[in-house]
């Protein structure tokens, strides 16, 4: 929650392509805390660090869908991203467990994710600079699209 409501001052001040290269850049390392879990309590310590550095990007990626989307069709975008979402943890899930059971541990887990979301560092650079240039609620000049649809 906290890094949402940041996001939500944030967004109306500075550029959504800002706040997506940004949260990115924070959220690649998310799960290095993972290695220095040695207990219950360290797990529930390392739990705040990668709630707050996923946040940011997750807010920032939920803006873009919403924006990219055609005008009032935002709830089945969401809807969708939703189940994508929870389908692609559970895959997540299992290859995790195959990985961590496969080559004994946490390090081969965390080492991956954070491959996999580098991953999204190329997939940034096609975003349209039309959906990303401007903060919310910000009226584009004429012959750019409107992102406060």
């Amino acid at each position: 929650m906290p890094t949402y409501i940041l996001f939500a001052w944030l967004c109306t001040r500075v550029s959504l392509k800002k706040l997506l290269w940004w949260g990115t850049f924070v959220a690649i390392p998310q799960f290095v805390p993972l290695l220095f879990i040695t207990s219950t309590k360290a797990a529930l310590i390392a739990a705040v660090p990668m709630g707050l550095m996923g946040g940011m990007a997750t807010a920032a990626y939920l803006d873009l869908m919403i924006r990219s989307c055609p005008p009032r069709l935002q709830g089945t975008a969401m809807m969708a991203s939703s189940c994508l979402f929870y389908v692609s943890s559970h895959l997540g899930d299992i290859w995790g467990a195959h990985l961590y059971e496969t080559y004994g541990g946490f390090t081969i887990c965390v080492a991956m994710i954070t491959f996999a979301y580098a991953l999204i560092v190329p997939v940034l650079l096609t975003v349209s600079e039309e959906l990303t240039a401007l903060p919310d609620n910000e009226v584009a000049p004429a012959g750019r699209i409107n992102t406060t649809s």
